[in-house]
């Protein structure tokens, strides 16, 4: 049995890793979505997200996560690796005929006929990732995370040249359908030459299995109504322009929260597994993982909604206005999630798989009532409604934890307090000064007011969250790590 101090050190390590690979992922998304916003137009991206909302729609009915199980449990056997894979496997031909079957009936509740072959496009890839090797979810247990990054990032790196070559090409919405599909040959190609293990077809652990992931089934229902709902709604109600403006600016809000919080969570949950039978260990580790991922989290969201306006005429162009108002509101419902977002790790490493559930019931309960309420508002309505919905979910959160982790109110305040403060104070001074044009006389372009914005946001933010750190002892956490690495750096140097 590893210690706690070599199982948090793993962690650490792990959540670097994702993290990298998250920035690698996004980075390189981001860097595809600024080239692909001056060849394609909003309407594309809302065509291919009205397609991916049906995907996730038939992906519910197999969502067991149940390579979880394996993650959870201290020796998985060959049986229920096997079974694993082979669950998945049935559920690529049924999702493919699925999205095959759904095409005419999609086009016609969308009233978009281009939607039908798009779909009918995407059944293929269905078949295509059901054979992904079973055996890479080693690289989890294992704390493996290296060998994780590499397998996770070859579809990026394999699907990214693809889409921009043909888009650039012959500036059709076709090229993110096929980049998709070659990212996702690649990415099983990859398992298999990175791990030996070759499943076999086998159905003889499937009771064990579903039993566990039923509660994971119903969470995953819910988060699909989550991030899917609004989706649905735009399209439906206001075309693919609206849905494409509002797809774009979720993805750059993500940038700040959930592109952080979501590697985080898939490199801390082996890690907290195997640390589940302390209750006071889980609560602690729980508590600086929060406090280390909201440093980070929140100063990037409140950044990102103080420049706005520059970063989104810079990066995408003039023909995405109705970014900016969407993005701000998202940018701040994306911080607020961050708050307890990382919890549903320390749940599912306790085998609490139903806290989730609660938590993203409580989020789409509020959701619906709210678009309903605010769908004269159009986009902007819908942004409002989600971070409405975000707020009776983390109070829901909190509460919880206090209850299933033993996290009282003033624990999670210890933890949220510092980067709270200097990541507000930074971002209402970096906005101020944006408004004012930095002092100069004359009106700056945006790419200048993007790259002066940043640069304060930086200057402004290390010592606000540095001196509130000394100011309140100089207690554990991400600022007694950088603050003792770059200690050493500077002794070695010297």
């Amino acid at each position: 049995m590893q210690t706690q101090p070599s199982i948090k050190s793993k962690i650490a390590r792990g959540a670097t890793w994702m993290l990298l690979f998250r920035l690698t992922d996004r980075g390189l998304a981001f860097v595809s979505t600024i080239i692909l916003a001056r060849v394609l137009v909003p309407a594309d991206f809302g065509l291919v997200a009205m397609a991916m909302s049906v995907i996730a729609l038939i992906e519910l009915t197999g969502a067991f996560s149940l390579e979880v199980g394996l993650i959870q449990r201290p020796h998985p056997t060959r049986a229920q690796y096997d079974t694993t894979w082979t669950l998945r496997l049935l559920f690529g031909v049924f999702g493919a005929v699925a999205t095959a079957a759904a095409a005419l009936p999609a086009a016609k509740f969308y009233n978009d006929d281009r939607l039908s072959l798009v779909l009918f496009a995407l059944a293929g890839n269905w078949l295509v990732s059901s054979v992904d090797n079973i055996g890479v979810v080693d690289f989890r247990r294992e704390l493996n995370f290296r060998r994780e990054y590499f397998y996770l990032v070859s579809k990026r790196l394999i699907g990214l040249p693809v889409t921009l070559v043909l888009a650039i090409t012959y500036r059709t919405y076709w090229a993110l359908i096929a980049g998709t599909v070659a990212g996702t040959a690649g990415m099983v190609l990859c398992s298999y030459a990175m791990h030996p293990y070759r499943p076999r077809l086998s159905l003889a652990a499937w009771r064990e299995l579903l039993s566990f992931s039923i509660w994971l089934f119903l969470n995953n229902l819910l988060s699909f109504l989550y991030w899917r709902l609004s989706h649905f709604i735009i399209g439906r109600s206001q075309g693919a322009n609206a849905l494409g403006i509002y797809t774009v600016a979720t993805d750059f809000a993500a940038l700040a929260s959930t592109e952080i919080t979501a590697p985080v969570n898939r490199a801390i949950l082996p890690g907290l597994a195997r640390m589940a039978d302390s209750a006071d260990g889980l609560k602690h580790g729980m508590l600086q993982i929060t406090s280390a991922v909201l440093l980070v989290t929140l100063p990037a969201a409140f950044g990102m909604a103080a420049i706005a306006e520059p970063m989104v005429l810079t990066l995408l162009g003039n023909q995405w206005p109705g970014v900016v108002g969407v993005l701000q509101i998202l940018a701040f419902a994306g911080a607020l999630q961050s708050l307890t977002a990382n919890n549903h790790s320390a749940y599912l490493a306790a085998a609490k798989t139903h806290v989730p559930v609660y938590i993203n019931a409580a989020f789409v309960l509020t959701l619906i009532p709210l678009l309903y309420l605010l769908r004269a508002y159009g986009v902007v309505g819908v942004a409002w409604a989600q971070f409405g919905a975000m707020v009776v979910s983390v109070t829901v959160s909190v509460g919880l934890m206090h209850r299933y982790l033993g996290t009282s109110l003033r624990d999670l305040a210890g933890a949220v307090w510092r980067p709270l403060s200097a990541a507000a104070l930074m971002a209402l001074a970096v906005y101020w000064l944006d408004q004012n044009q930095f002092g100069f006389t004359s009106a700056l372009p945006p790419y200048a007011r993007l790259v002066l914005g940043v640069i304060a946001g930086v200057v402004l933010y290390i010592p606000l969250a540095g001196g509130l750190w000394v100011l309140s002892g100089r207690g554990e956490g991400l600022e007694r790590v950088v603050y003792e690495r770059a200690r050493a750096v500077l002794q070695r140097a010297g």
